[in-house]
């Protein structure tokens, strides 16, 4: 505020504890000798956390930077010491269908009932929360993996998809969504099964809309895939 002699301190820190506890189920069918059918189910149970708080207040001056008095809050009186942090359950099931070491295209959705979470200690008038919803869908293809004597672009592994997702946040009444294309590479490493992954993802997240702001971000990843003969013991009769 200008024109004033004082500014006001307030901060407040959280220490965040807790356990988290993930349970999954994965089935594969072979159709045949060539098609796989895939499914997923995995669960996130609900985590309770405690967060031990505190929060000081103050005053600095605008002309020197420094603090004038600072104290701290007494919690304890508002119950807000200790609070405890309920991220709801998540729930995300997936499919796929592909043809083995050629095509792939899988799709998955996750749910959480995220409109039930609240922080006590740190509410801002602003903000809301809603259910999260995330869908994503890709795949990948391999023009030839046996081609060891031939193009070593049809050995390489073409992967793309893209997500969307509702981040659960509320600001200023608008959803704040998440959006992201991803596109990448395998690239194979000699005449074995290992590979050179290179992903990227162009990502876009909020709005402009009641004054808000929209991010925009490239991602990249870097990861090797090593065959497990690389670590195989080497064995002279």
């Amino acid at each position: 505020i200008e024109s004033v002699q004082f500014g006001t301190i307030n901060e407040r820190e959280s220490r965040i504890t807790g356990f988290d506890f993930n349970y999954a189920i994965n089935y594969n069918f072979n159709l045949n000798s060539k098609y796989t059918f895939t499914a997923h189910l995995g669960i996130d149970t609900q985590v309770n956390l405690v967060s031990t708080n505190e929060e000081t207040l103050g005053s600095f001056s605008l002309l020197t930077g420094q603090n004038i008095e600072v104290v701290d809050v007494n919690l304890a009186q508002q119950n807000l010491r200790n609070t405890e942090l309920k991220i709801p359950t998540r729930t995300t099931v997936g499919i796929g269908f592909g043809e083995n070491r050629k095509w792939f295209l899988g799709a998955e959705y996750s749910f959480q009932e995220f409109g039930t979470f609240d922080n006590e200690f740190l509410r801002i008038d602003n903000i809301a929360y809603e259910d999260i919803n995330t869908v994503a869908i890709g795949g990948f293809y391999l023009p030839n993996s046996t081609s060891f004597s031939k193009s070593y672009i049809s050995r390489i592994t073409y992967r793309a998809g893209f997500r969307y997702e509702q981040t659960g946040m509320i600001i200023n009444n608008e959803s704040i969504d998440n959006f992201g294309i991803t596109f990448g590479f395998g690239f194979p490493i000699g005449n074995r099964f290992s590979n050179l992954n290179l992903g990227f993802e162009l990502g876009q997240r909020g709005t402009t809309d009641a004054g808000l702001i929209e991010e925009s971000s490239l991602r990249v990843n870097v990861g090797i895939s090593l065959n497990d003969k690389w670590f195989r013991k080497i064995k002279i009769n």
